[in-house]
């Protein structure tokens, strides 16, 4: 898609809150305890194939872990688990599947800005 993509001021927004959400979902996951790990995970498996007849694994194979880590919000937002870095707190993604589409343009980007901002790393491997 390119840098046309990046400034489409309808797809902007939502691309940017779904990169967000990715980079913060999995600095803060990776920072939590193993017990506080597998409670999310709980919630994500719940929502996943409770409402949305999906697996993790599908969900990674056929989505990616940008879409995975907007699922991951869910679980930590229902665990009462805030983003680990500044005061914002998590940005609903509507579906995930959809929201998502087109995200990796925008998220180097933002991945640099946020790194700046808190200076940290950012790593989306679970």
């Amino acid at each position: 898609m390119g840098m046309l993509g990046i400034l489409n001021p309808f797809t902007y927004g939502r691309k940017y809150k779904a990169a967000w959400n990715a980079l913060m979902a999995s600095y803060t996951f990776m920072h939590l305890t193993e017990d506080q790990q597998y409670l999310v995970l709980s919630r994500v498996r719940v929502i996943l194939e409770g409402q949305l007849n999906q697996t993790i694994e599908d969900v990674l194979k056929h989505h990616g872990r940008i879409v995975f880590l907007n699922f991951i919000v869910y679980g930590l937002s229902e665990e009462g688990i805030p983003p680990a870095l500044g005061s914002m707190d998590w940005i609903w993604i509507k579906n995930p599947f959809v929201g998502c589409i087109g995200v990796e343009d925008i998220l180097e980007f933002q991945k640099q800005h946020l790194e700046r901002e808190y200076g940290v790393q950012f790593d989306l491997d679970l």
